[in-house]
């Protein structure tokens, strides 16, 4: 799907663990009430959240409460490799997104999604291939909220809402960007090597 806003705010939102918290947790909730549906999502608060430069790119950890530096989500990590993709999920579903710039004010995005559920696996002819939904306010502002019950919904209608090109002067970063900074700065470092030849 080509989506109407910037490669860096797709980009910076891999590097925000606690977005998880609000967006996919707090937020599917929500969306399950509007549906009619029961909101059934456990909320897991984030306990310690770290993030680490290797030689592809960065690795954003996190810990929920009540876990430990055991979990797989603090020792595997999330990768995201240098410049534009995200590798997340557990052994069992694991997906790679691919963010390409297309110009300025418009993403490529490319959702793989790997299925592993153990026993027999059917050969498959092809790969099954489908345009994931864009949900955007319509005409009138209502809200596509059958499109908001998954968390790649819930990640699109976050970044297209913020516009082509989100408003970095109106940005307030806090401890939990501390990734995102990583991101700028690896950039501007990459940026300052290609100058110099």
């Amino acid at each position: 799907s080509v989506l109407p806003c910037n490669w860096l705010q797709i980009q910076e939102n891999s590097l925000d663990p606690v977005h998880l918290e609000w967006l996919h947790f707090d937020f599917s909730n929500y969306v399950l009430e509007q549906l009619g549906r029961t909101p059934d999502v456990e909320v897991h608060q984030h306990k310690k959240i770290a993030f680490d430069v290797f030689e592809h790119g960065i690795i954003k950890r996190r810990m929920y409460k009540g876990e430990d530096e055991s979990s797989p989500n603090w020792t595997r990590g999330h990768p995201i490799l240098f410049p534009n993709i995200l590798a997340v999920g557990t052994g069992d579903s694991m997906s790679i997104q691919i963010r390409v710039p297309q110009d300025d004010t418009h993403t490529a995005h490319y959702y793989y999604q790997v299925y592993t559920p153990g026993g027999y696996i059917p050969e498959q002819e092809s790969i099954p291939v489908f345009p994931l939904p864009t949900p955007l306010p319509d005409a009138e502002g209502n809200i596509p909220w059958n499109d908001l019950d998954t968390v790649p919904g819930q990640d699109i209608f976050a970044w297209i809402t913020q516009g082509p090109i989100a408003r970095r002067d109106r940005e307030r970063l806090g401890r939990s960007d501390e990734g995102i900074i990583m991101l700028r700065n690896l950039l501007k470092d990459q940026l300052k090597k290609m100058q110099n030849g």
